[in-house]
């Protein structure tokens, strides 16, 4: 997180450091010590943060702080967009639990359809019973990865400052 070090302002967001910042090039390859204060590089006062660094000393605008909070749901998103993605083994097959997926897989088990493609675009024929246990077992962890998502935006949505904000764990 970018700050200014003499403030005790945070200026940026929560993010992986740059891969290139101001005159420095290969950013990201400097030790933590090197980024956490640029003095060095003719950039008195300013730093990058570790999250885990940013203690309750550290404040920012409402309107810097209703920033931060929108780039962490954007994270978080892209976070669940993956664990969709990666979708749900089962018997050996993999599912992918995205929502198109997931709606088709749904329509396919109420019009008493037993077939399914897998995430390699392989179709699939299921007895009756097996088609329920899978759509039953893709639609449980669909809603355990869409309800750990909602409470973590309630989670960033309670936190009145970027320390607390810091706080917060960021996987799930």
């Amino acid at each position: 997180m970018f700050v200014d070090l003499n403030t005790k302002k945070v200026q940026g967001k929560f993010q992986l450091p740059p891969r290139d910042w101001k005159n420095i090039s290969c950013f990201y390859n400097l030790s933590e010590e090197e980024m956490s204060d640029l003095g060095w590089a003719d950039n008195p006062g300013l730093g990058f943060l570790r999250t885990s660094k940013i203690g309750p000393e550290y404040t920012c605008s409402e309107e810097h702080l209703d920033q931060v909070k929108l780039n962490i749901k954007r994270m978080s998103e892209d976070e669940t967009k993956t664990l969709l993605a990666q979708g749900l083994t089962h018997n050996g097959m993999r599912f992918s639990l995205d929502k198109e997926n997931i709606m088709f897989a749904n329509f396919q088990n109420n019009r008493f359809s037993d077939k399914l493609k897998d995430i390699e675009d392989k179709w699939h024929i299921f007895t009756r019973s097996e088609m329920y246990e899978l759509v039953e077992a893709m639609n449980k962890k669909f809603d355990a990865i869409i309800d750990s998502e909602i409470e973590f935006f309630q989670s960033v949505e309670n936190c009145s400052n970027v320390y607390e904000l810091s706080k917060l764990s960021y996987g799930f």
